[in-house]
């Protein structure tokens, strides 16, 4: 079966514009100080949302998935994102390898409802759409590529320092009514830019699904953007690293290749 994750993986890449520099293991030096009262973990995400919306953004990266017993993929990726107040629709499709390059999908969000991937197959001659819930690359749901942070309420648990800089530590819960299998989210932000640094996931039972680390920035297109980030799937016991290649915001892509109807009519779609 062919890999139909390849949906919005560089939608992840919501750390993708501004963050300065990487936060390092468990091990570096933290100093803790009291939170301002001015702010709360609400207000911390919507500054981060705002900083990183864009009308439209070409993004393109390289995945490598670390199994395991050892045993590595590569992919690259190419995805084009166009964003109004009214939904956010990002048109993903595989450049390398060659012989998954039939593979592309069309993601749309609209705020408070449920996200939807829609792919192509073409064997069977029909579209098909599936939620956030569904594992797909290295283990990896839809949800944590996209983010999803309309389904959390956030509290700002403290300030810290971390390896000389100021963060904010936010806690982010599952609200009532909403699904999703991870519940609960700590984020660290860079209290400069506002962007994630850090990101632990974790189910209804407090056990921590997946860790989310930046490691290296970059500047793309005259400004500074995360170069490298490294996810740590601590179920499935796999080692996901994305690699920013290219980072451009102005654009002005085929409009076509944001309708259902482009993975159709130019693209031979995902097989079974």
């Amino acid at each position: 079966m062919k890999v139909l994750l390849l949906l919005s993986t560089l939608a992840f890449l919501f750390v993708s514009t501004g963050c300065p520099g990487g936060v390092g293991s468990d091990t570096a030096r933290q100093e803790e100080t009291a939170v301002s009262p001015a702010l709360d973990g609400n207000s911390i995400v919507s500054e981060f949302l705002k900083r990183d919306a864009a009308p439209m953004r070409r993004s393109k990266a390289r995945l490598t998935v670390e199994q395991e017993d050892g045993k590595t993929q590569t992919y690259v990726l190419e995805a084009f994102r166009r964003q109004t107040e009214a939904e956010t629709r990002t048109f993903t499709r595989v450049i390398e390898p060659q012989d998954d390059s039939d593979i592309a999908s069309l993601t749309i969000e609209r705020p408070g409802e449920p996200a939807v991937n829609v792919t192509y197959v073409a064997t069977q001659g029909r579209f098909r759409e599936t939620g956030t819930g569904k594992m797909f690359f290295g283990g990896l749901t839809t949800q944590e590529l996209l983010g999803e942070w309309d389904k959390y309420s956030s509290e700002l648990l403290s300030e810290k320092t971390v390896e000389g800089r100021k963060m904010y530590e936010v806690e982010s819960t599952l609200k009532e009514g909403r699904d999703s299998v991870i519940y609960r989210i700590v984020t660290l932000f860079d209290a400069e830019t506002y962007l994630p640094t850090k990101l632990e996931l974790f189910n209804s039972t407090g056990k921590l699904l997946r860790t989310f680390e930046v490691e290296a920035t970059a500047e793309f297109d005259g400004r500074p953007a995360v170069s490298k980030t490294v996810i740590t799937n601590h179920i499935h016991r796999t080692k996901i690293t994305v690699e920013q290649l290219e980072l451009e915001q102005s654009i002005e892509p085929d409009p076509a290749m944001f309708e259902k109807e482009f993975l159709k009519t130019r693209l031979s779609g995902p097989q079974e």
